[in-house]
């Protein structure tokens, strides 16, 4: 009986010892596990999202915007007008700029064509230019920039050469191979009310210049005004002739 009582005592002691094992030893385990791998699993996952957005998302709209910006100034940007500065001419008027002298403007394709029609913008222009006009270089000095200079616009000159149909008489002054030893005469001229202009003419090879008066519809007109240049001027050798009609034509109107 003893033996009996003292195993069944054995036994139940085991029952109650393996019970109470069965019951820590999971639980603990279990939550162990719980708290080492939850964080390491979501930690990284979480990490790897953020800079895979901030990568992509970024940059794109910045591009953007910066095309837009340079597209937007290119086509915004309006072309700067240039300064139109000085007039080169107005209708019947010549404004001089830096360098310009009587015969560089008489010369110029779009005024007269040649630089030996000075006396014509001279004539024109006595009480903008008398006081320049003291020496034979006079037609080559500079004039201030800025003046203003009366010139005979071409289709005025054809209109004024209709006018003048009959007028083919000339009175010739003197002729001269320097234009510099003509230009005191000239001067003195149209400072007494002659029209006075200047031709070229070649004499054996040379060319020669002509300093003449006109025009004038008779002979006898031509003859009376060289009788006074004679004495205007102390010059012995005046003539007078009847131009032809390519002379007429490239004077006569101015």
């Amino acid at each position: 009986m003893k033996v009996a009582a003292a195993l069944i005592s054995i036994w139940v002691i085991s029952i109650i010892i393996g019970t109470g094992c069965s019951r820590e030893e999971p639980s603990s385990y279990h939550e162990k596990n719980a708290v080492e791998r939850k964080p390491i699993g979501m930690a990284p996952q979480k990490k790897a999202e953020t800079v895979t957005v901030a990568k992509s998302a970024s940059p794109e709209p910045v591009v953007k915007k910066e095309s837009k910006e340079i597209v937007a100034t290119v086509t915004e940007k309006k072309p700067e007008k240039k300064s139109e500065g000085l007039k080169r001419e107005e209708k019947g008027y010549y404004i001089t700029e830096k360098g310009d002298s009587l015969s560089k403007i008489a010369g110029r394709k779009d005024i007269y064509g040649d630089r030996l029609k000075w006396p014509i913008i001279y004539r024109l222009n006595m009480k903008e230019l008398d006081d320049m006009a003291k020496d034979a270089n006079f037609p080559k000095r500079e004039i201030s920039a800025g003046t203003r200079l009366k010139i005979i616009l071409q289709a005025d000159a054809r209109e004024n050469l209709k006018k003048r149909a009959k007028d083919y008489w000339i009175v010739n002054v003197i002729s001269l191979p320097e234009e510099a030893s003509i230009v005191p005469y000239a001067v003195k001229l149209i400072k007494n009310g002659y029209p006075a202009y200047i031709t070229r003419v070649d004499i054996k090879g040379k060319e020669w210049m002509r300093l003449r008066v006109g025009f004038f519809g008779q002979k006898e007109e031509a003859e009376e005004n060289g009788r006074k240049l004679v004495d205007l001027l102390d010059v012995s050798d005046i003539w007078t002739t009847k131009v032809g009609d390519i002379e007429r034509g490239e004077y006569g109107g101015y």
